[in-house]
């Protein structure tokens, strides 16, 4: 008695289109095998496009034929040729292949004996008009999609800071979608003004509640979709080009150039300079005499002795010493004291993150402790078996040794995992320290981290000199570490915040704590100190 295989293939746009199913197929199929007295070995179903034989179940199936040789059947039965492939050259490979395999492909509705040269002709017939009509619907399609957009119109799933709507006479547009309409625009806001860093910005968008990844935000920056545009791509020698959209836009098209700017410049590979231990400060000062940035280098004396200092490359000829600029940095670190209320969020930030921490490690202990319960377990199995005389007493000793010498090894593991999370508990307060003594965390830190620190303190283009060291921290350092200045008067009193505005519990304990005494914060203010803890944190971790 012959065998076959039974392949039963429908993609989701034929069974809207044609109405195919996969439950007609089989019944047909099924029943021609019942007729010519076949034996059906196994159905395989396919719910994908015939354009390649890069299939999930056609694959499954090659790969079970590949090995098992003396499994594989006589026949291959299906519908129709295009349930088979779409695709005329590789179509006539595959049909090769299962040939030299012993194979035979077979179309029940399209029967073809393959002894008669001449019905190769019918073959590629019936193979070239599925690949034709698959050609033809994606033309359609690309057409039907360039024409939407050149009318203006957004296709396919709304991008974020919209929303997907239909008019009441069935046209489909995308609309502006609150909060993230108003978190992208602030976005771009602030990269337009360049004073921050872009991860910066994407991790303050993320404390407003933003659920963005930061390669997504990238693209956020970089798509014209949100100042109006729409993005037309080449097509049938038509060149690529930016049209008006019909939606509404988030931000103005200056605002979108102004950013595009900004990220281009910040693209520019620029030359790399040696770090050195001698000038932490280098990249954030401007000269107090013409405003120019100011930079670093040594000079060495009569006697040769290097001295290294802080300089303009300007006619200008400012100057300072690096050392006792640097000196009075450190001293100004040790004078910053954070309030109550800002070392308790601290607290809980790291906690925050030091549960995701300890959760995996205890997965890890669970998985270790049961793998130890497992092998002592069949150790008891193995000894049973031996008083029983189903095994020799050398492969109980084998099985003995191994697991003993297993258990030793995940016993290693496990005590080192214990002493992980016991030394994981007390970093929570180590760190939390690292608020309250910010200028020993710079003085024992690299390099690298030292700068970040400054740039975690400074506001941008810091004229920085002897004494002003209050007026060039940025807001979220005065008001964290209740730093008194003008700019952070004019910062907390403008657009203050309201208590039913903010959702984020950390912006609530803040702003609560803030107003007892007697200090109103704007959204803006919670946000920048927020950033800043969490920055903090991830300069400790």
């Amino acid at each position: 008695m012959p065998t076959a295989d039974l392949y039963i293939r429908v993609s989701t746009d034929e069974q809207a289109i044609r109405g195919y199913s996969q439950h007609s197929q089989e019944d047909r199929l099924v029943a021609y095998c019942r007729s010519f007295g076949i034996e059906v070995w196994q159905i395989i179903k396919e719910d994908y496009t015939a354009k390649s034989f890069n299939r999930p179940a056609w694959s499954t199936l090659m790969k079970r034929w590949r090995k098992f040789g003396k499994q594989r059947p006589d026949l291959l039965l299906f519908t129709r040729w295009d349930r088979f492939s779409r695709n005329i050259m590789d179509a006539f490979v595959m049909i090769d292949k299962l040939r030299l395999w012993g194979i035979e492909p077979r179309a029940i509705d399209q029967p073809l004996d393959f002894s008669i040269p001449e019905n190769k002709i019918m073959l590629a017939l019936y193979l070239a008009t599925s690949e034709v009509e698959n050609d033809r619907r994606s033309l359609n399609v690309k057409q039907g999609m360039y024409k939407a957009r050149q009318e203006g119109r957004w296709m396919g799933p709304a991008p974020l800071g919209y929303i997907n709507l239909c008019s009441p006479q069935g046209e489909k547009y995308i609309a502006r979608k609150e909060p993230e309409a108003t978190w992208i625009k602030k976005a771009f806001e602030l990269v337009a003004e360049n004073h921050l860093n872009t991860n910066v910005i994407h991790q303050l968008t993320t404390s407003w509640g933003f659920r963005c990844s930061r390669s997504n935000f990238y693209g956020i920056l970089r798509n014209p979709v949100y100042c109006g545009k729409i993005y037309i791509p080449p097509f049938e020698k038509r060149q690529a080009r930016l049209i008006k959209g019909k939606h509404k836009a988030l931000i103005s098209d200056h605002l979108y150039q102004q950013v595009q700017e900004v990220l281009n410049n910040r693209a520019i590979k620029k030359p790399v300079r040696k770090p050195r231990a001698e000038l932490p400060l280098r990249g954030f000062l401007y000269c107090p005499l013409c405003n120019h940035k100011l930079t670093g280098s040594g000079s060495l004396s009569r006697l040769g002795k290097r001295y290294f200092y802080y300089h303009c490359h300007s006619p200008c000829g400012y100057r300072v010493r690096a050392d006792t600029l640097n000196q009075y940095f450190l001293d100004s670190l040790s004078e910053l004291h954070p309030g109550r209320v800002y070392k308790e969020v601290f607290k809980s930030i790291i906690e925050e993150n030091h549960l995701s921490l300890l959760n995996k490690q205890q997965s890890e202990h669970t998985r270790i402790s049961k793998g130890i319960e497992n092998l002592i377990t069949r150790n008891i199995k193995a000894r049973d078996l031996l008083h029983q005389g189903e095994i020799e007493p050398e492969d109980y000793l084998l099985i003995k040794s191994g697991c003993k010498e297993r258990i030793k090894q995940l016993s290693h593991e496990l005590r080192e995992l214990t002493e992980k999370q016991v030394k994981s508990k007390n970093k929570i307060s180590k760190k939390v320290r690292v608020l309250l003594h910010l200028s020993k965390l710079y003085q024992k830190t690299d390099f690298i981290t030292r700068q970040k620190i400054v740039a975690l303190l400074l506001r941008p283009r810091a004229v920085f000199e002897m004494g002003n060291f209050h007026e060039v921290i940025n807001t979220a350092t005065r008001i964290i570490f209740n730093v008194r200045g003008e700019e952070k008067a004019k910062s907390t009193n403008s657009n203050p915040a309201k208590l039913e505005e903010l959702e984020d519990p950390y912006f609530k304990k803040i702003w609560q704590s803030e107003k007892q005494h007697g200090r109103l914060l704007s959204l803006e203010d919670l946000s920048h100190c927020i950033a800043f803890l969490r920055n903090l944190y991830q300069l400790v971790t």
